[in-house]
């Protein structure tokens, strides 16, 4: 009988020395496990990264409307109107309703840097689209003034008091007065994603002359004002005195921080009737 050779490895120690298929599915599973624990950190830090580049964009939005407003003796960019002027960057005359919407009058102060206008997507290409898509909102219902509600209107401030102002110094609570935040569109009838969906050029209040938004069951982007949670549920919002933050769509749910003459949650602008 031929003696064994210590070199050789026996049958036991080939059997020992690889996985068996019990050992090879728990290391499969315990992969799978650390790849779904990590998988929605990763997601959190990625739309946290965005958030903060939303943030970013909207304060150099508002920089650029304090500009506008130096430029213009204190006065506050206008909403929206037929009789405003807006020109392209060859200085070609713009006419309504492109120039009616805040984007063509501000982007000079921007340095016609529309990716400013369109942080997280490519600018749109055509001229009017411009002036309607922008991923951040204006309240032009009660900062600069907005024809379609009343604004430059003598009789309705006459009846209701300066409802919206015209001038820095009309802004009382600068601190928690709204001027930008992250927007989203839908047409008429359109279920609303405001993740992905388009931006607007501007925002509504949750109530004006009555309660607007509906947070119980918004089935359309005009049910939350065409404010967008964009991020994890938080909205990107700046306010008149430079300050930019987070917010919960629901903490935007009281008019003290849209309107300057609000000193309820649930003001109306027909509240000052004279």
């Amino acid at each position: 009988m031929a003696a064994h050779d210590p070199s050789t490895p026996t049958r036991a120690a080939v059997r020992s020395s690889g996985f068996t298929l019990i050992e090879l599915l728990v290391v499969i599973s315990i992969i799978a496990l650390l790849i779904g624990l990590l998988l929605p950190a990763l997601s959190r830090a990625r739309t946290a990264a965005r958030s903060l580049n939303g943030i970013a964009a909207i304060r150099q939005l508002q920089m650029a409307y304090y500009v506008y407003a130096d430029d213009f003796k204190g006065s506050l960019l206008p909403g929206y109107g037929d009789s405003f002027v807006a020109y392209d960057r060859e200085h070609h005359r713009l006419t309504p309703p492109v120039s009616n919407r805040y984007p063509w009058r501000l982007i000079k102060y921007l340095d016609w840097n529309w990716k400013s206008l369109y942080y997280d997507r490519e600018p749109a290409t055509d001229t009017y689209e411009r002036s309607v898509f922008p991923r951040f909102g204006l309240n032009s219902r009660f900062l600069g003034g907005d024809t379609r509600y009343y604004g430059f209107d003598p009789n309705a401030t006459h009846r209701w008091g300066p409802f919206y102002a015209r001038r820095i110094e009309d802004c009382r609570t600068p601190d928690r007065l709204i001027v930008f935040t992250d927007s989203v569109y839908s047409a008429q009838g359109q279920r609303f994603d405001p993740v992905n969906g388009d931006g607007f050029f501007e925002i509504h209040s949750p109530f004006y002359t009555e309660r607007e938004w509906d947070l119980d069951d918004p089935v359309s982007a005009a049910d939350v004002g065409y404010v967008a949670a964009r991020w994890a549920g938080k909205v990107s919002v700046t306010f008149m005195d430079n300050h930019s933050e987070s917010r919960s769509l629901e903490s935007l749910d009281d008019m003290r921080l849209w309107a300057p003459l609000a000193r309820t949650k649930d003001y109306l602008v027909t509240h000052g009737i004279r």
